[in-house]
């Protein structure tokens, strides 16, 4: 940031802000402009701030080759403007005078460019033709055949709703060299990598996956785009989790069990820096953590896409499963605390609701689960993937090898527990006690993503809140909830071994010549269509 405006001519003028701005306001503005992202970020929001005047006194009369003037404004944090001059505008935000201006310039050229009437003779030189649409096709259709990558966190979240991640790693001038042989192939012009870009992020491609703990709230205040009152109100539920989760867990005991639980970012089978893998889709492993915070003790369970997907049946009976173990190999526990993220088809949905009502039921125990706030999710099992990946120096090629190095990520205090499951090993409930978890019944009423914590008892009764502060109570679950005289029984989710799209399959064949001939079976067997 640069030094104040001393103008004597700006003292003189009353509608200039420049002696009444304060060096803190001038500071949260640079602080501001430089925390954006991007330059084009700061372009929009610079321009944003210059008016475009008609000029009021020209000193030249003839041949004076200005149109027009600018007016500059400053945007404090109250959200009210003060107009200042040119000098301490560009002395505050911290970018040079020539870059606003060639900036201003750009935007007087489109906007002259717009009035102008279309030339009758065609594009002029420089522009380009409308594109021919079997080019465009190609295009659109290879980028459709990329391998993707799930983003597990931010499935609800609108911004990455219906994003295609590609895999860590992957640079858009690759992705374009690959592009180019693929259209000499087949004898089809392929497009500079400008253009290739444009439509790689108009078709909504990503080349990276989003953070899990990047918070939208945080984020989006830091940019100025929410008041300061809801940012308030954010942190204070933040704090208020965090200050509940630790008081559960210097509470734990050998009656009180309290868990940290989360699924690992998928991890790809095979994995090593061979080119002819860079651009080939692979087998994708899930793992599934939980971590005892009083014990230290950390369990994973672990399957490939063959063996089981990503439903609620399947973490509703992950769950179920092993609590049901704690249960049996400490019959002491009276209660059982399972803090995690609001993940809704991992974690805040009836399904798992009714397997942890089920579970209590069965064993007489009461169970809680507690949902920490959106992008603040850290948890103690997070410890567990970073120690996984630390591990993850080597080449990978099959689900084994990953189960080794989940066995051998960590020796004090233990090990980790690891389980791999099969298809068959996955259940679900022939019935529920409640269809919905939902605190509310009208509309105007609390929705599932507010609650904060639900409990279940050994009596058949659920429990809700919407805030850990400590003068809220527990609420009834307002849904119906069936009476049952016999436990539930449980069948199974998947009939069969889940197959795999050809394109996969294939691609996984076109890899063995770069790994042990000990893995080809594995790849050979696995189910597809």
């Amino acid at each position: 940031m640069g030094p104040p405006c001393n103008s004597k001519f700006c003292q003189k003028i009353p509608t200039r802000g420049c002696q009444s701005i304060t060096e803190e306001q001038r500071q949260w503005i640079f602080q501001k402009v430089w925390s954006m992202n991007t330059w084009k970020e700061r372009q929009l929001y610079i321009t944003a701030l210059v008016t475009k005047v008609d000029i009021k006194q020209r000193k030249v009369a003839e041949g004076s080759r200005r149109s027009i003037s600018f007016s500059y404004q400053l945007k404090l944090q109250d959200g009210s403007s003060c107009k200042v001059c040119k000098s301490l505008f560009c002395s505050t935000i911290g970018v040079p005078e020539r870059t606003i201006t060639h900036w201003l310039n750009e935007d007087t050229d489109h906007d002259d460019q717009a009035a102008a009437p279309p030339s009758k003779y065609g594009p002029k030189s420089g522009k380009h033709a409308k594109l021919e649409t079997c080019v465009t096709d190609f295009l659109k259709d290879w980028l459709k055949d990329l391998p993707t990558v799930d983003s597990h966190y931010r499935r609800s979240t609108a911004t990455y709703k219906n994003k295609r991640f590609l895999h860590p790693g992957t640079t858009i001038s690759q992705l374009h060299r690959e592009y180019e042989q693929a259209a000499a192939t087949v004898e089809v012009r392929a497009v500079g990598i400008r253009h290739f870009t444009d439509v790689f992020h108009e078709e909504n491609y990503s080349v990276f996956i989003p953070r899990k703990d990047q918070c939208d709230v945080c984020v989006s205040f830091k940019h100025g785009n929410i008041s300061k009152v809801e940012y308030d109100a954010h942190v204070a539920k933040k704090d208020e989790a965090r200050q509940e989760k630790s008081r559960d867990k210097d509470s734990a005991n050998n009656e009180k069990s309290v868990w940290t639980m989360d699924l690992q970012a998928v991890l790809l089978s095979p994995r090593t820096q061979a080119s002819s893998m860079y651009y080939k889709t692979k087998l994708q492993i899930h793992n599934f953590t939980l971590f005892n915070l009083e014990s230290k003790e950390g369990y994973c369970y672990t399957w490939d896409e063959s063996e089981g997907g990503l439903k609620s049946e399947v973490f509703a009976h992950l769950q179920y499963r092993h609590f049901e173990g704690v249960i049996k190999d400490h019959p002491e526990i009276k209660e059982i605390i399972v803090w995690s993220d609001g993940c809704d088809y991992q974690n805040r949905n009836a399904t798992v609701a009714n397997a942890y009502s089920e579970l209590a039921r069965k064993h007489g125990v009461l169970i809680t689960q507690k949902y920490l706030v959106a992008g603040h999710t850290q948890m103690e099992c997070d410890s567990m993937h970073s120690t996984i990946e630390r591990k993850m120096v080597v080449d990978i090629f099959t689900h084994r090898d990953y189960v080794i190095i989940l066995q051998t990520a960590r020796i004090r205090p233990s090990p980790y527990h690891v389980k791999v499951l099969k298809h068959d090993e996955f259940l679900s409930m022939n019935d529920s006690y409640f269809l919905s978890i939902r605190p509310g019944k009208k509309a105007g009423d609390p929705t599932v993503h507010d609650l904060r914590a639900l409990q279940f008892s050994s009596d058949g009764k659920v429990h809700f809140k919407l805030s850990f502060s400590e003068n809220t109570a527990w609420e009834a679950l307002p849904q119906r909830i069936q009476v049952r005289k016999e436990p539930m029984a449980w069948i199974r989710v998947f009939p069969c071994a889940l197959p795999i799209k050809e394109r996969k399959f294939q691609d996984l064949q076109s890899m063995k010549h770069v790994m042990p001939i000990e893995c080809h079976p594995f790849f050979d067997n696995l189910p597809h269509q």
